[in-house]
């Protein structure tokens, strides 16, 4: 479309040095190179090993205005949720006592050994990480992974150190994002906000939709539509749904990916799950352009999302197409869904919260109120703001040299 995409390598196979951030990532080299190509802005949105924390260090160092916009919870979270023990939302602060314990459970360890990580010194811990690569039995490298714990921690706050004096603004998508990276010392005058949109011609096309008033007796639609992963709560979706009365007249209909093995096995323990009730169907994945007929067949789009959500923009497009939104009371959709106007808020991970939900929905199927979606019109017309302020500032400074 008349934009120019330049590629640089990345390792598919990274040394541990690498990993842990002992090595600079493999490709760049050619990622400095393309740095030298005139550019005005440097704006990053990921916080990965193939685009990080070194790549944002090097556009600050080719001297250019840096700009990232934080779109996931890893760059707080060693667990990638925000969910302490899984459980209950965490306030995103890096802190030993909560941290290593939290991300040692996570990896299995009885709940006491999790907790003795928090006490491990952070020299110790840096130790165990060293060794933590060896060739060494099973039982003797889990033993160093969770002693290394607090080394994990103190790289994360380091990191945030580091993202604090590399970026001139950072960008949050989401209030819980912003106030995580608040937490963590980031100030007001570096840290904006800047909601997802809907692409622009998607939201004209789902505006137009409309949706006639369920009747008395007529069969109720409820979907579901994301990947295969147990953060997403399909099984949640699906363990509700069964739980109503047989003769209820309702369906519900899953549209979802599945990432690597990991969101294969999860689909498969769905699928056994909804073998036994054949109002629940399970269907590929389609394209963008089929997405408004799929909404348009949905009276109401479940989201019961164990995790903490930073949009979610399924939510945002169920919106713009008419339809009720049922979404987990955490993250980021209390932020869009207007308790009784668009949607309802369920407590999460609660199954019979979440059926007893659905259940009322039958008896009183509701409509939205139709209100003016954000697009990502909205989303460049914010960016834009932030470019010209950068560039007015760095022609200040080469005005003042």
């Amino acid at each position: 479309e008349g934009v120019d995409v330049i590629t640089y390598p990345v390792n598919d196979q990274p040394s541990r040095r690498e990993l842990r951030g002992l090595q600079p990532p493999a490709g760049m080299k050619e990622f400095r190179a393309i740095l030298g190509g005139g550019f005005d802005i440097y704006h990053q949105h990921a916080l990965s090993r193939g685009c990080g924390l070194a790549h944002l260090l090097a556009a600050r160092e080719a001297g250019l205005p840096t700009v990232l916009t934080v779109h996931t919870p890893n760059a707080t979270c060693l667990r990638g949720t925000m969910m302490r023990q899984g459980k209950t939302p965490c306030d995103g602060r890096i802190d030993v006592r909560q941290c290593s314990p939290c991300w040692a459970s996570e990896r299995g360890a009885p709940r006491f050994v999790a907790s003795a990580t928090a006490l491990v010194p952070v020299q110790l811990a840096g130790a165990a990480a060293s060794l933590s690569g060896s060739k060494l039995p099973e039982i003797a490298a889990r033993a160093l992974t969770l002693i290394s714990a607090n080394d994990l921690v103190a790289a994360k706050r380091r990191d945030i150190a580091t993202l604090r004096g590399a970026a001139d603004v950072v960008i949050a998508v989401c209030d819980w994002l912003e106030q995580a990276l608040a937490t963590n010392g980031l100030g007001k005058d570096q840290l904006m906000r800047s909601r997802q949109g809907v692409d622009v011609a998607l939201a004209a096309e789902l505006h137009v939709l409309r949706r006639a008033p369920i009747r008395a007796g007529e069969r109720v639609s409820f979907g579901f539509i994301g990947r295969w992963h147990k953060t997403k709560g399909i099984d949640l979706a699906i363990r509700a749904f069964r739980r109503l009365s047989p003769t209820v007249n309702a369906r519900l209909s899953i549209y979802a990916t599945a990432q690597g093995s990991d969101g294969e096995a999860y689909r498969d323990q769905c699928l056994a799950i909804a073998s036994s009730d054949a109002r629940i169907s399970i269907h590929p994945a389609f394209t963008r352009a089929q997405l408004p007929a799929v909404l348009a067949g949905m009276d109401a789009l479940l989201i019961p999302s164990r995790w903490l959500e930073t949009g979610p923009l399924v939510a945002l497009e169920a919106m713009a197409a008419g339809v009720w939104v049922i979404g987990s009371a955490i993250g980021g959709l209390p932020e869009l869904v207007a308790e009784g106007k668009n949607g309802t808020l369920v407590p999460a991970d609660d199954e019979a919260s979440w059926a007893r939900t659905i259940n009322e929905f039958i008896c009183n199927p509701q409509q939205p109120v139709r209100a003016q979606t954000r697009t990502m019109s909205d989303v460049a017309s914010d960016m834009a703001k932030v470019y010209s302020r950068l560039r007015d500032v760095r022609m200040a400074a080469i005005g003042a040299g």
